[in-house]
C-alpha cells in the first residue's frame, strides 16, 4: 500500500497517503451496507429515470 500511495495513488489503509499536497486532510467514507429489499427498493424509485 505504501508503495502505491508514493505513486500518488490513494490507497485504503488508514494514515497511508500519496505524497499531495493536503491529501491528509481528505475524509474517508464508508461505503454503505444495503440489503437486497434496499436495493430494490431503489431501483423502483429510480426506474423511472432509466427505463425507456
Amino acid at each position: 500500500m505504501e508503495a502505491l500511495a508514493k505513486d500518488c495513488e490513494f490507497v485504503n489503509l488508514r494514515g497511508v497517503h500519496p505524497p499531495l499536497k493536503d491529501a491528509d486532510k481528505i475524509k474517508f467514507v464508508e461505503e454503505i451496507q444495503r440489503s437486497e429489499s434496499d436495493y430494490k427498493q431503489l431501483g423502483e424509485k429510480y426506474a423511472k429515470f432509466f427505463k425507456k
